[in-house]
């Protein structure tokens, strides 16, 4: 039976135009979990299955498919659930998306353009943390140009999991080619190369996942968690963006949620990867039940440059973050590019405003290597500034802005335990009034200035010390 669901899969760049997209399609594939004692061969033989690939080890997740080829992956996994040793089996549904869209201040020529960083106060967090190699932050998309002369340096190996094989780099040329690169620019770009822009993680390393293709190619689910798996794989991931979704209310399915929940509890050795989902464009409330549902996942809206909610940013109450939108970033160069110049100032959305926060917890990863994904999820949420249009209810929560505004220097020092002294610029962005709150760290609204001069000199001070004590390891590579 063919499900009836419409649903158009999305990057979230820019706001799309109402209407539905094609069909959601069945596979021949069914995603079966087992239970721990099962013994899955025989479980398959006893269904006339037989088994494609293990998909998801850590929780006993196959794609399987009918032995003769006759049933469909709904019709498989119908018959496979509530058999004995199955704890779930739904169909793998192909899914369709389409595309919308370091010093202190560091040398990059274009980092004053980069004004969502100076909206967060990003140099007073730069002061406490820059990142560090051994952080690397995997940015799910339709891939990235990884010898971009401003992302080389810090790119690791990657996956591709529509053509399964290890290059990640972005296929397409054309508007949205470019999706992937410019997010993994906000979170990542070398900072402090006399090149173009900075990561809000400048010192982070980032592995790309190709998961999306343009002009509504087709996508299975198994393919998302086969993305989410990567970063079990390798343990040097603490974060993984998401700047996609789903455009329409669609339930998360079994298999996704359980790759999620594990990624967010299990990666970097049992002490978990910060799992961040952009909230999408299209002005609706998120519901109860979709992935942004997951206690485990940080949803973030977007705000402009007065802190104000982005028109198009979805909300409700799944939000839990806001942060600017990071216009200025990474174009691919060549013919895959918009813009010749391999920079773009035209990036938007909540595809924008997710690395921003992605590239804030690859800086608290850095500086408590230890900390759980829960501790850092914690920090980010309770340390937000609240947004000066927000009415939050008697929790602190804003359907339009969550639990507030990301603020990057008071995540850091709620996860290391620091009391600012009263009076102090982080003290001042920490505070959970409006305007009041914003100190030289933290400019005045539509300012394109850096920090106050006492600021730059502390700030320049404490990042020569740490140069020094850097230059004496050896660089990672």
């Amino acid at each position: 039976m063919l499900l009836a669901l419409i649903v158009a899969v999305n990057l979230l760049g820019v706001p799309l135009a109402s209407g539905v997209g094609p069909q959601v399609q069945i596979t021949a594939h069914a995603i079966v979990g087992f239970d721990e004692r099962a013994d899955v061969e025989a479980v398959l033989h006893r269904a006339n299955a037989r088994p494609v690939r293990e998909l998801f080890p850590s929780r006993r997740m196959w794609l399987v498919a009918d032995v003769m080829g006759r049933r469909d992956g709904a019709a498989l996994a119908n018959a496979l659930s509530g058999a004995p040793g199955v704890a779930f089996a739904e169909a793998d549904l192909l899914v369709p998306r389409t595309l919308a869209g370091i010093p202190v201040p560091p040398n990059d020529p274009s980092y004053p353009g980069q004004w969502y960083l100076k909206r967060i106060g990003i140099e007073g967090a730069w002061a406490l943390s820059t990142g560090a190699p051994s952080v690397t932050i995997q940015v799910i998309d339709n891939g990235c140009d990884q010898a971009h002369p401003d992302l080389a340096a810090h790119i690791l190996p990657g996956r591709d999991v529509i053509d399964g094989d290890d290059d990640p780099s972005v296929t397409e040329s054309g508007q949205g080619s470019g999706h992937g690169t410019a997010c993994a620019g906000i979170v990542g770009a070398v900072g402090n190369n006399a090149e173009g822009i900075a990561g809000t993680c400048p010192e982070c390393k980032v592995r790309c996942v190709r998961m999306l293709d343009m002009n509504g190619a087709s996508v299975p689910i198994s393919a998302d968690v086969e993305a989410m798996r990567f970063a079990l794989l390798h343990d040097d991931v603490a974060v993984v963006s998401n700047s996609w979704a789903f455009t329409t209310a669609l339930p998360v399915p079994t298999s996704l949620k359980l790759a999620i929940e594990d990624v967010s509890r299990n990666a970097r050795g049992g002490k978990g990867a910060l799992v961040v989902f952009a909230a999408g464009n299209e002005n609706r409330e998120l519901m109860a039940g979709e992935l942004y549902s997951i206690p485990e996942v940080v949803t973030v809206g977007a705000i402009n440059i007065f802190d104000e909610a982005a028109p198009f940013s979805n909300h409700g109450a799944e939000v839990d973050l806001t942060a600017p939108t990071g216009s200025l970033t990474l174009d691919p160069t060549g013919d895959a590019g918009d813009n010749p110049t391999n920079y773009t100032s035209l990036f938007g959305g909540t595809s924008a405003a997710c690395p921003v926060v992605a590239g804030v917890a690859g800086l608290m990863f850095a500086a408590k290597p230890d900390a759980t994904a829960a501790e850092v999820r914690q920090a980010l949420v309770a340390s937000a500034r609240r947004a000066p249009f927000a009415t939050p209810d008697q929790h602190g929560h804003d359907d339009l802005y969550g639990y507030g505004i990301v603020d990057p220097r008071a995540a850091i020092e709620r996860l290391l335990g620091i009391v600012p002294d009263a009076g102090t610029d982080a003290g001042q962005a920490a505070d959970a009034g409006s305007d009041a709150g914003m100190g030289p760290l933290d400019p005045p609204r539509g300012c394109g200035c850096s920090a106050g001069a006492e600021a730059f000199a502390l700030a320049a001070l404490t990042w020569l010390c740490r140069r020094a004590r850097a230059g004496r390891r050896t660089p990672a590579r």
